[in-house]
């Protein structure tokens, strides 16, 4: 095989272990968060027995108050008291069970710091990088050291990934510090990576990540022309729009540190985003054109606010 064809077959095995990465980490939380639901639906389903048994109760208290006041009877009026010290204990109950029942992003927050959920998680985790990564430590010729570094800082990346969205979840950390902690985490991450893969692991690792965007610029792109109607894109069109997608859209921050962002600021940053293409597009498509794209825009928007706001109510996050 030759050495062109090794950095092919490297390449593909490359992108293959990031796309399994992301389907793993998505199965990963979809789990944490089924058995969080799980619980908390056990306990709503707890508060509603228990709020029958009150109503119960309540509808026991009004007879009562209705045959006292027709009979006034001593031995009722003690059945009266004795019905209130239970109503009492039972609202006190029933309260508890609510607050237990609406703390969803608290209950993620409990698995996300379990230290046998995070010391489980961490083993599997190494086991797969190690699978899934194997093809490109040997292109790279790493030595089981460097090797070894390389997965450690990435559990490490998980893990301090993890601890943020928990103290997010738990209003330990405000969004600015998350921001400002997230920044500083992704620049001495990318330094390590550097350090322990050279700068020509580096460039392979950075041209992976570039080609998947580029890929994803050119599905949307593709989607736009299946849009256009009877004002479809020319091939030199297609060409000048998609390092703007690329760049303006694909390249859109949608981790978990922005699902905290206020509803309307978030907004505000998509919409500049787009701006930013309709800017670029306007040197190059048609007015009819340039119509159709604000559309498709408008109709991305909305889809991501959709997705936004169902990553936040999978996570019970409430925003102001």
């Amino acid at each position: 095989m030759s050495h062109i064809n090794k950095i092919q077959l490297g390449l593909l095995l490359a992108v293959g272990a990031v796309l399994a990465w992301e389907f793993q980490q998505s199965s990963r939380q979809a789990g944490q968060l089924a058995s969080v639901r799980a619980q908390t639906e056990a306990q709503k389903l707890e508060l509603e027995s228990r709020n029958e048994v009150l109503k119960a109760l309540e509808d026991k208290n009004r007879e009562l108050d209705k045959a006292e006041q027709e009979a006034g009877n001593k031995r009722l009026l003690s059945l009266l008291r004795e019905r209130n010290i239970v109503s009492m204990a039972d609202r006190q109950a029933a309260s508890q069970a609510a607050g237990e029942s609406s703390g969803l992003g608290q209950a993620l927050a409990k698995v996300l710091d379990s230290p046998e959920q995070r010391q489980a998680s961490q083993d599997s985790r190494r086991a797969e990088m190690r699978a899934g990564l194997d093809q490109f430590f040997k292109l790279l010729n790493l030595s089981p050291e460097k090797q070894q570094q390389y997965i450690d800082l990435n559990i490490e990346n998980e893990r301090r990934m993890s601890e943020r969205l928990s103290a997010l979840l738990q209003g330990k950390m405000s969004l600015e510090e998350a921001e400002r902690q997230r920044a500083s985490d992704e620049a001495a991450h990318e330094q390590q990576c550097r350090e322990v893969l050279g700068e020509e692991g580096m460039k392979f690792l950075n041209g992976v990540a570039d080609g998947m965007r580029t890929d994803e610029a050119k599905r949307l792109v593709g989607i736009i022309q299946n849009n256009m109607g009877a004002s479809p894109l020319t091939q030199d069109q297609m060409d000048q729009l998609q390092p703007l997608i690329k760049n303006q859209i694909v390249g859109m921050n949608m981790d978990d540190v922005e699902l905290f962002r206020p509803r309307d600021a978030w907004t505000q940053y998509c919409l500049d985003r787009q701006q930013q293409v309709l800017a670029g597009a306007g040197a190059f498509l048609s007015p009819t054109q340039l119509e159709t794209l604000k559309t498709i825009g408008a109709y991305d928007l909305a889809n991501r606010q959709k997705q936004m706001d169902n990553r936040r109510t999978a996570l019970g996050i409430k925003l102001n």
